[in-house]
């Protein structure tokens, strides 16, 4: 038996680069790194999007933490669907730490989810495409309560990493520690232990991870707390920017949102943070932000927060600085229950896609997943929502996001995705830019996560055909006093939560 700090150790492994800095155009979305990897105790399931009106062809490829892989699985993912794949249930991968690599031969989506403890808590990221030799992180904490890992993958066959860690803390400074990677291979640091022994005091900061010989490398950040009662996961970014995008956050429900701003930089820099509503309100909050420093921004009780963010608004916020920083946003419920974080992301786009979402009562659980918008521009954003079910059917949808405001969907409205598994694109059809994020809750929040979409511009959106009409098959009693008291059974095909059922036009 592992001692459960020991495994969340194990089971972290970065194998991804980030679109958050920059999309480039080619074929980046046809091939996918996912870092992190576990089965055994937990449960992981790699969830694949695929917009195209035909059939995409797969390989995936794991690779065990030991650096040598298993054999590569073909499979095929049917046009304008969703696929899952439960890593648990493949040969060879009942018990494993793994990372994947998934290739295809058209434009996909591709994320993972990873759960616990009976779904107790769980972690959700994009898949990603490439090495850096730099990354970041602005989120970073120990203080006696989080374990922290930063995991480092080296994807080269031939070259040995070598890679130094700065942690920017909240007084400011740096604090620093090495280690070597060998090729295929990763390595994990755990924060808490590793900077103790060293006698380092690093409680809340940013980190920068980065290869010192120039060999590109992979970097994934993962924190746990009370004994893996919750927590989160968040792969870095790759470059500085003097403007971050979030589309959610929560002050509301037991809802609390820190915002995260790092300056890995040598000059102190004045950091703006404008606050969207959804009725089209905006506040502003400023922070200068030392030379390597890590500063917090507690949105419930920080009082340079406007008060109706602080009283539970739902919104959005941007954050533009004066010189390059990073920025994250973490988001935990009811007392730390269970939280998700995310970097944030550098440009709004015109089309977002998700590979994750799932509905109601599937597996055994009840869920509800969020789309949280942001439209920072004065013009209103005339969306097109398009939602891949897992049988290769979906529904379009229309709506609109105002000037300057923030905008919350829950896929609920549409009864085609009660109780499905389902993928969503989302695209300005007026060419208006925004940004786009998703929240899962499960089993009335007891556990979540939550991730950005992948920016999809000038990419294949295809329309679904309509999932398969309700049938009815059977009405037991067939009548019955108008008064009511008669408990009446409908039997048939297709149902879904929230239909309606009349009896001589009145509902029932």
């Amino acid at each position: 038996m592992h001692h459960p700090v020991r495994l969340a150790a194990a089971l972290c492994v970065a194998l991804a680069v980030p679109w958050q800095v920059a999309a480039q155009p080619g074929n980046e979305y046809k091939t996918w790194y996912l870092a992190e990897g576990a089965t055994g105790p937990f449960e992981e399931d790699i969830l694949i999007g695929n917009p195209n009106s035909v059939t995409a062809n797969i390989s995936v490829t794991f690779y065990k933490d030991d650096g040598t892989s298993l054999p590569v699985i073909a499979m095929t993912v049917p046009a304008t669907s969703r696929k899952t794949i439960r890593v648990n249930d493949l040969p060879g991968l009942a018990t494993a730490f793994v990372s994947a690599r998934i290739t295809s031969d058209v434009d996909i989506v591709v994320e993972r989810s990873m759960y616990w403890l009976n779904r107790r808590g769980g972690h959700n990221a994009q898949g990603v495409n490439a090495p850096a030799t730099r990354w970041y992180f602005a989120e970073g904490a120990t203080q006696r309560f989080f374990n922290q890992f930063l995991l480092v993958a080296n994807p080269s066959p031939t070259d040995t990493a070598e890679i130094g860690f700065s942690f920017l803390t909240a007084q400011g400074g740096r604090e620093t520690t090495t280690m070597s990677v060998p090729p295929m291979q990763r390595r994990t640091l755990w924060v808490d232990l590793d900077l103790t022994a060293q006698g380092m005091d690093t409680r809340a900061f940013s980190s920068v991870v980065e290869s010192t010989n120039a060999v590109p490398i992979l970097a994934e950040r993962a924190m746990y707390w009370s004994n893996f009662s919750g927590g989160t996961n968040s792969t870095g970014v790759t470059g500085t920017s003097t403007t971050w995008r979030f589309a959610e956050g929560m002050t509301a429900g037991g809802f609390d949102t820190y915002v995260l701003l790092g300056n890995p930089g040598d000059e102190a820099t004045d950091a703006t943070v404008t606050w969207y509503l959804e009725d089209g309100t905006t506040y502003t909050t400023t922070r200068t932000i030392a030379a390597e420093q890590r500063v917090t921004i507690w949105a419930n009780y920080d009082l340079d927060v406007p008060s109706r963010v602080r009283a539970g608004a739902p919104f959005s916020f941007s954050v533009e600085s004066t010189r390059p920083i990073i920025a994250e946003r973490a988001m935990y419920w009811r007392a730390m229950y269970d939280g998700h974080t995310s970097a944030g992301v550098t440009d709004a786009a015109t089309a977002w896609g998700f590979a994750e979402g799932v509905e109601d009562g599937v597996g055994g659980k009840s869920y509800d997943t969020w789309y949280l918008f942001v439209n920072g521009t004065n013009t209103a954003a005339q969306i097109e929502a398009t939602f891949y079910r897992e049988d290769g059917t979906g529904v379009v949808r229309t709506f609109e996001i105002g000037p300057n405001s923030r905008y919350t969907l829950s896929p609920s409205v549409y009864l085609e995705l009660t109780n499905q598994r389902f993928a969503a694109f989302f695209r300005s059809t007026n060419a208006v830019p925004f940004v786009a994020e998703r929240a899962v809750y499960w089993d009335n929040y007891g556990g979540g996560h939550g991730s950005f979409g992948v920016p999809y511009e000038g990419r294949t959106i295809a329309a679904p055909p309509a999932p398969p009409a309700h049938t009815v098959t059977g009405v037991t009693p067939a009548g019955g006093s108008t008064n009511g008291d008669t408990r009446v059974t409908v039997t048939g095909t297709n149902f879904a939560t929230g239909s309606w059922v009349l009896f001589g036009g009145t509902p029932a």
